[in-house]
């Protein structure tokens, strides 16, 4: 297992995750070109040692440019226990008329504010420039509606200030 997913944690396997995200944005690059230096997922670990991976894909960047709700109303949720390092898996949807679209999908070692912060900050790197129904990533939605999680209603209130 070592050889193909890298070990469960250790440089290795922060190496193996960052080719497998490499991989994946020339993949979708192929199909659905970006701007030049722009990417669909980007991997980064924090000055505490806890490590990041953020996806926008091609759909997420349709929902953003289309779908008018996603400048309004951000709903975001982590789940945990996923892994056997209790990775954390953050969806951001907005609502439509058909459901929850997807907009963003974080995964982080550590669900603190401060790794959030972190996360998000580099959520905002992936963005496109007409994130939000034209909003763009430096002001986001509206609003974001969580659940009762303090690390990451205060994470959203630092990065997105302007947002209810």
């Amino acid at each position: 297992m070592d050889k193909n997913v890298g070990s469960r944690d250790g440089v290795d396997c922060y190496e193996k995750a960052a080719d497998i995200i490499k991989h994946f944005n020339e993949d979708c690059n192929k199909e659905f070109p970006l701007k030049q230096g722009e990417v669909y997922a980007k991997i980064a670990q924090s000055e505490t040692g806890e490590t990041a991976v953020v996806i926008v894909d091609q759909f997420m960047r349709r929902v953003h440019e289309c779908v008018a709700q996603s400048g309004e109303m951000g709903l975001i949720d982590a789940t945990a226990s996923l892994d056997r390092n209790d990775s954390k898996l953050i969806r951001i949807i907005c609502p439509s008329s058909i459901g929850g679209l997807p907009l963003a999908e974080i995964v982080v070692t550590r669900e603190d504010t401060a790794t959030l912060v972190f996360a998000l900050e580099l959520l905002k790197t992936v963005l496109p420039i007409n994130a939000f129904f034209g909003r763009g990533p430096q002001l986001g939605p509206v609003l974001f509606m969580t659940d009762d999680c303090d690390a990451e209603r205060l994470a959203l209130s630092q990065v997105w200030p302007n947002a209810v």
